[in-house]
């Protein structure tokens, strides 16, 4: 299990995350929503080791982030920011091929051949593979940034690692079309169901509720409520955390609910 237990970050007299416990499980998909400037982004940045917490601590298998070594911690888990910088003209498969890095002299050039082509047909990008990665539009990156991703998770045949696998994915769903976005959903569910955990920054409550087992709403670097997301997404909250007047109606086929702004 991947968790934080009671995290708190300032900077510049600022306070980002106060006293904020989360875990991520194996086999569960968690959403994060709340409103801009709730320290979202923060908290996967601390949840992914890229930044230390003041106070509290995180946890991998029961080990502290900070015991783990950065190889070891890559195949472990793997991070989608909000916004990935690459200041090299590489060509798609070579930049999901940097998320076989963490495995090298652990796999074969043919594995990790058979994984980059896997997670290119998963994040759809198989017939870009070829293209200059700058030259893109920004929802075809965000697409080959999946596929990286996806492959680094991955372990090479035959040096399966104990262990769950992690996603972090912070805003995956930028500059994506609807049928893309339910590509990203349907990913996600089924990494989830095989036994990694995954945790996903959203805006879109009716994105959260339709893919996570289980929303976290933060606000104010505080986590207001969790659970699943019948019982979590209500009018009240979200007049409360986002000040929006909604209707919430519940799905006839899958049981969950769906906001709907008045």
């Amino acid at each position: 299990m991947l968790s934080a237990q009671g995290v708190g970050v300032a900077r510049g007299g600022r306070v980002l995350l106060a006293g904020v416990d989360i875990a991520v499980p194996p086999g569960e998909t968690v959403a994060l929503i709340g409103p801009n400037g709730a320290g979202k982004s923060t908290l996967l940045h601390v949840l992914s080791g890229a930044l230390s917490p003041d106070r509290g601590a995180v946890t991998l298998d029961d080990a502290p982030l900070a015991d783990w070594h950065r190889t070891a911690l890559a195949r472990r888990r793997a991070v989608l920011p909000q916004a990935p910088a690459l200041g090299f003209a590489l060509t798609v498969r070579e930049v999901v091929a940097l998320g076989r890095s963490p495995h090298a002299g652990m796999s074969t050039p043919a594995a990790d051949a058979r994984i980059i082509d896997a997670a290119l047909r998963q994040a759809g990008v198989a017939h870009l593979a070829g293209r200059a990665y700058p030259g893109l539009s920004g929802g075809e990156r965000q697409r080959v940034q999946i596929a990286r991703v996806l492959a680094q998770i991955v372990s090479a045949p035959g040096r399966g690692e104990a262990g769950g696998r992690y996603l972090l994915l912070d805003e995956p769903t930028n500059n994506l079309d609807i049928g893309h976005q339910q590509r990203i959903v349907t990913l996600a569910r089924r990494l989830a169901r095989r036994g990694g955990g995954v945790l996903a920054v959203l805006h879109d409550p009716n994105l959260a509720a339709a893919c996570a087992d289980r929303v976290v709403v933060l606000a104010g670097g505080t986590v207001i409520t969790a659970g699943a997301p019948a019982a979590v997404l209500d009018a009240a909250l979200m007049r409360e955390v986002f000040g929006v007047r909604v209707r919430v109606y519940v799905d006839a086929d899958s049981g969950r609910p769906f906001v709907r702004p008045v």
